[in-house]
């Protein structure tokens, strides 16, 4: 059930973090117009608030977290020693089911696959008003992540 609420995060983390984007640029301008106290005003709006500012810190501590125990799965695969923490290493390999094991970088694939979402996610919501940027932006994702398959080739 852990293996698989993680991987849930994972494969919502763009929807997760677009709706939390705008939860955070609501406070923003609420902020700017000097109205920040009616964020706090009833109980459905410190709770909205409090919701936003705390997915907002998982938003941010996801990936690095994620990178941590995908760096030491790759560590453990590659010293193939006998570990006592080898359970943990099992429940964490649903960071790369469906990834080849050949090396760092493709161990990082899903890293980079939720990086990716961040970015857009973020780009979608502060740059809305520049289609332009935000088209550029996207396409130099995608040409990043077309040349990372045909380098790295990561599927198995």
């Amino acid at each position: 059930m852990k293996k698989a609420s993680v991987k849930l995060f994972q494969e919502s983390y763009f929807d997760v973090s677009m709706a939390n984007m705008l939860g955070l640029s609501g406070m923003y301008i609420t902020y700017l117009s000097g109205e920040f106290h009616q964020l706090w005003a009833t109980p459905h709006n410190i709770l909205s608030s409090s919701l936003t500012i705390i997915w907002s810190i998982l938003l941010l501590v996801f990936p690095i977290w994620q990178y941590c125990k995908i760096c030491a799965m790759a560590r453990f695969q590659e010293t193939r020693l006998v570990d006592s923490d080898y359970d943990s290493k099992v429940y964490y390999e649903v960071f790369c089911e469906g990834i080849g094991t050949y090396n760092i970088k493709t161990y990082l694939y899903n890293f980079y696959f939720v990086i990716q979402r961040f970015v857009i996610a973020l780009t979608l919501i502060v740059l809305r008003e520049m289609p332009l940027l935000q088209i550029s932006i996207f396409l130099f994702i995608s040409m990043y992540r077309l040349q990372f398959i045909f380098r790295y080739k990561p599927f198995k």
